[in-house]
């Protein structure tokens, strides 16, 4: 039973719970202070064991691959059995340099512009929902992500997301929102690296990486037209158009989205919103620039039965990213980066008919070189600098600090059948300090079609502005004063992970992958009451941890010249390690079965199959398991123009990803494509 327990007094009323919940990370059973060095003990027998596992495996592997009669193993990316595999796209955002997903030192999955489409995924989170070991969650417009659970709270983010390798998580709440708002139709690729980043990428890299990789003026030639209409004033247009010539090119593009949302009686419904985006990018010789502007205008957060669109809230960001290749070459390269994100508008208060101001800005520059050794080593080392400011009318004023940092890493393949990546960065930050963030990864090739690899590495979530800064009265709890106040000495979060993966290309057509992992989460954020007389007052401390393991498995196989599918499965097992109380919405056991089928070359489909078994709520409440079934269906009635029909929960089940926040039932949406 999720409740706080202070000074004899049991926080069970629902309105008290939503107060603090709307401010601040963590709800635990039984708040009290405890002792950490039982982890450290922990960490390093856990190193040993893994270590052993790793070896004994890896024998076993040897043995039955019979491999004596081979000098040397390594994964060929060319053999001609492997055509299928040649369509599977590189990654950059494990290593920051290009390769393949199963070189990767890191768990990744790579999802390409053709499936974006074919499945007709509405956004970048419903995408997500259909990757092995990411959770995903919807209050109203508002998505919450994060890979291998970890999900407690509204606002707070764990996992870093990236547009085209530039951090976009905004600095008073950590959050990046991945729901219909931001535009996926200039989305070519999404990389999502499970597991602790912070080696290459820092602060909020916790339990995942989420990099967004968008179309270059070479990927499109001419221009597309998207029209799409649905229920509840459900409409959106995209265009885009672009042209490229050798090095030189451009790219113009823009999206209008609104919809009136849905069943408006509904207790926080504010999925009713407008939508307007522009991007833009240009390459000429060594330089690139890219461009990025959003103009949202989202309905009411919070009670119900009034039209959403009369108290809104506005976002309005502007990112803008230039880069620059001193040289390019397979030996070598050199590239500096300059970008600014900035976020401004209104924020829901926790009553309706108020909007707070907010602005939040990031200006960054970052130096990166990649080099060939001759003894087939690959070193990459980097700098980064970043000034940070946020200000809201519930922090104390405008607040800023400056970020700098230096990483490095070196992958060594001179060893037989290895291949070693070693790294590490340095993070300082002008409020908390300096954090260092090691990684470790060890690939062994059994043979040209199977590999092992063993990781380990350390990440951090720092804290938000909201959590140190914050001073607010949020209401009232048992006839008191209720007040949130930041604590500017709070440390980051910290999360030791060790891994051990399988990977087969058993075959041209199938490939199949299984992970192992283990969490070891400390220095939580946890939300500590204070009581008095005459107020109650709520305050952040590093207080507990917990812990967390699970197995992933995913297959991805060509069935026919017609058929393709890709299936995956997650168990996760996530928990306070005083309490041993498992934490909020994290499902034991959840899968996706995505097929695609095409009838022909004109007329192609996709049915995707989505499945979680029961959680714990916000609110004392267990969250029942569901299944969704979505499809979609698209005809090209000729060259250049096609009708799409997609539909979503088309069982019309009735379920929660939130508490007190019901999902969308059966939804239709038909669109029009032209290419010109």
């Amino acid at each position: 039973m999720n409740i706080f327990v202070f000074e004899g007094i049991v926080w069970d009323k629902l309105e008290d719970i939503i107060l603090i919940k709307q401010y601040w990370r963590r709800n635990v059973g039984v708040i009290k202070k405890k002792k950490l060095l039982f982890i450290v003990l922990k960490k390093r027998s856990l190193v040993i064991k893994w270590f052993l596992c790793f070896l004994f495996f890896s024998l076993c592997f040897h043995f039955l691959t019979d491999i004596s009669h081979c000098d040397s193993f390594s994964f060929d990316d060319n053999d001609s059995d492997s055509m299928f595999f040649q369509e599977i796209p590189s990654v950059v955002t494990p290593s920051r340099m290009e390769q393949k997903p199963w070189h990767s030192p890191s768990t990744v999955t790579v999802i390409p512009e053709d499936k974006i489409r074919k499945w007709g995924v509405r956004s970048v989170a419903d995408l997500l929902r259909h990757v092995g070991g990411v959770n995903v969650r919807q209050y109203g417009i508002t998505h919450l992500v994060a890979p291998r659970g970890g999900i407690d709270n509204i606002y707070i983010f764990n996992v870093l997301v990236l547009l085209d390798g530039i951090p976009v998580n905004d600095p008073i709440l950590g959050k990046f929102d991945l729901g219909p708002d931001f535009p996926i139709e200039m989305v070519k690729k999404v990389e999502v690296v499970r597991g602790p980043g912070s080696s290459l990428y820092g602060a909020n890299a916790y339990s995942g990486i989420i990099n967004l990789v968008t179309r270059e003026p070479g990927d499109i030639s001419g221009s597309r037209f998207d029209s799409q209409f649905g229920p509840d004033g459900h409409m959106k247009f995209t265009f885009e158009t672009g042209k490229s010539e050798l090095d030189d090119g451009w790219l113009l593009g823009g999206r209008f989205f609104e919809t009136d949302g849905r069943e408006q009686h509904v207790i926080n419904d504010n999925d009713a919103y407008q939508d307007g985006d522009f991007w833009g990018k240009y390459s000429k010789g060594k330089v690139d620039f890219f461009l990025k502007s959003s103009n949202m205008k989202q309905g009411r957060s919070y009670g119900a039965g009034v039209d959403n669109m009369t108290d809104y809230v506005t976002d309005d960001s502007l990112l803008f990213n230039a880069k620059y290749n001193f040289f390019d070459t397979p030996e070598a390269s050199l590239t500096a980066r300059l970008y600014s994100n900035s976020i401004n508008g209104t924020y829901p208060d926790l009553m309706p008919w108020e909007r707070v101001p907010f602005d939040t800005r990031k200006t960054g520059a970052s130096l990166q070189m990649t080099k060939l050794l001759p003894s087939e080593q690959t070193l990459i080392a980097g700098l980064e600098w970043a000034d940070v400011s946020g200000e809201w009318r519930d922090i104390s004023g405008k607040q800023t600090s400056h970020e700098s940092a230096f990483y490095i890493q070196d992958e060594i393949s001179s060893l037989k059948d290895w291949t070693f990546t070693i790294g590490g960065r340095l993070d300082y930050d002008s409020i908390f300090g300096s954090t260092a963030s090691p990684r470790f990864s060890a690939i062994h090739a059994l043979d040209s079609k199977k590999s092992l690899r063993v990781s380990a590495g350390r990440a951090y979530r720092k804290p938000t502005y909201s959590e140190q800064f914050i001073h607010a009265d949020i209401g009232q709890a048992y006839g008191l004063p209720l007040r949130a106040e930041g604590n500017s000495d709070l440390e980051p979060e910290f999360v030791t992970s060790y891994e051990l993966g399988f990977e087969h290309r058993a075959s041209d057509e199938l490939m199949y992958s299984l992970v192992v992992y283990h969490n070891i989460q400390s220095n939580h954020i946890t939300l500590i009451p204070h009581m008095s007389p005459t107020e109650i007052v709520v305050v952040p401390a590093n207080l507990g941890s917990s812990t967390g393991q699970g197995v992933e498995l995913d297959v991805t196989a060509k069935a026919s010249s017609k058929v393709s599918f890709n299936l995956n499965y997650t168990y996760q097992d996530l928990y306070d390690d005083e309490t041993k109380d498992t934490l909020h919405y994290v499902p034991k056991h959840q899968g996706n079965i995505n097929l695609e089928y095409d009838f022909s070359e004109k007329l192609t489909s996709s049915v995707l199959f989505h499945v979680e078994s029961s959680r714990e709520g916000d609110f004392a409440d267990n969250l029942t398991g569901f299944y969704t079934i979505d499809a979609r269906f698209e005809v090209e009635i000729e060259k250049g123009t096609s009708i799409s029909l997609s539909g979503y929960n088309l069982l019309d089940r009735d379920y929660f990803e939130t508490s007190l926040y019901p999902m969308p039932g059966r939804t239709i949406l038909t669109e029009l494509s032209i290419r010109f």
